[in-house]
């Protein structure tokens, strides 16, 4: 515990410095890209090291659910150390206003590496749903809410974000939307794995749900920023990523439950209703920015077709889920309609067997109560009765 208590002391600490530094020396000065690029990079490295070290402990699904966010965690650092090296070292003699990195680059592998490793750690902690198709549309739900909350971000902020991604065009337009948007889709898939799992599981679970927050800001300011034309090293967003990785450390380093399989909860009706809200959600924005713009841009109508490809994707797997519930429970009904023939037919053999040798006894014994006998024998003879 003190441990824990020292990690988030010096987290706050270190945020807090970070920021009156680069703020201290905003504007891309000689001393602000060096440190804010070699901290937020020490940060995920650190976060991957320690998430690594802990599956030594863990074992099973938990186990493996902690490898690939520990490698989500090495692969943004590994992915900043060569965003580092492209701007440090790569252009050393030019000077530092006029260093420019080229997108896409080395680094965005290893910026993307992190949605799909975290993604697949996060469907591994649903404990208990061992099923693949459970996962799949723990996926689907995760993709259906996110998809309406993108239409809602494009309503509030994204809107520019797509408009410079459509001007980059082909795998930088690309890059520039899986950014914010995959940020988008790991919260959802969060926020529907915490409502599957144990109380227990859920406490670690919200500390890696602020660590992605905080990211997901980072990475929306940061685009938004260059977006705008208004992004340089130092600013808030830099503090966003650093914060983020410092607290999937913290995660950690928590005491992480040993929960058994079966303890996991089963979502409930309206859990389980939630995946669909954003489908009214999606459909509502839409009708109204036709009706406001007379025509849905390309961006939102092709997230619209995700909506309703997802959502009949989705369905779908629910009926396969639910027929192959029905095989299962009907063999279940099988196997117990055998098991009590078995215990019929058990209860019948014995009651047989039981009765050979006892028949004789009993006869016996009504033949000695017509004799005349002592109180002890016959006392005898009514204990043996």
């Amino acid at each position: 515990k003190g441990l824990r208590l020292a990690y988030l002391g010096g987290t706050a600490a270190f945020v807090i410095l970070f920021m009156a530094w680069t703020r201290q020396v905003w504007g891309g000065g000689v001393a602000t890209r060096p440190f804010v690029d070699l901290t937020t990079m020490a940060a995920a490295l650190g976060a991957g090291t320690l998430a690594l070290a802990r599956t030594r402990h863990l074992p099973g699904e938990r186990r493996i659910a902690w490898i690939l966010l520990g490698l989500a965690a090495m692969a943004w650092g590994l992915g900043n150390a060569a965003w580092s090296y492209l701007e440090l070292w790569a252009q050393r003699g030019v000077p530092i206003a006029e260093r420019s990195i080229p997108f896409p680059s080395l680094a965005d592998v290893g910026y993307v590496l992190l949605l799909p490793l975290a993604a697949g750690a996060l469907l591994v902690m649903v404990i208990g749903t061992t099923q693949a198709t459970t996962r799949l549309r723990t996926f689907l739900d995760g993709l259906l809410i996110s998809a309406a909350i993108v239409f809602a971000a494009w309503v509030l902020f994204l809107r520019p974000i797509v408009a410079f991604a459509g001007g980059q065009g082909g795998l930088g337009g690309l890059l520039s939307l899986i950014y914010p948007v995959g940020d988008l889709v790991l919260l959802s898939l969060l926020v529907l794995v915490a409502s599957r799992v144990s109380p227990a599981v859920r406490r670690t679970l919200a500390w890696l749900g602020l660590a992605l927050l905080a990211i997901t800001v980072a990475d929306i300011g940061f685009w938004y920023l260059v977006a705008n034309d208004r992004y340089a090293t130092g600013q808030w967003t830099d503090a966003g990523w650093a914060l983020g990785f410092l607290l999937i450390g913290y995660a950690a380093i928590r005491a992480i439950p040993d929960v058994p399989t079966h303890e996991a909860p089963r979502p409930g009706l309206a859990l389980s209703a939630l995946p669909l809200a954003p489908f009214v959600v999606s459909t509502g924005l839409a009708m109204v920015v036709q009706v406001r713009e007379g025509a849905l841009s390309p961006f939102l109508f092709w997230n619209a077709i995700v909506v309703v490809g997802t959502l009949a994707v989705r369905q779908f797997v629910m009926v396969f889920e639910n027929l192959q519930l029905r095989r299962e429970t009907e063999a279940s009904f099988a196997r117990l309609q055998e098991a009590e023939a078995l215990r019929t037919r058990l209860l019948h053999t014995i009651t047989h067997d039981l009765q050979n040798p006892l028949s004789p006894i009993q006869i016996q014994l009504h033949l000695l109560e017509k004799v005349q006998l002592e109180p002890d024998a016959r006392r005898r003879i009514d204990l043996i009765g």
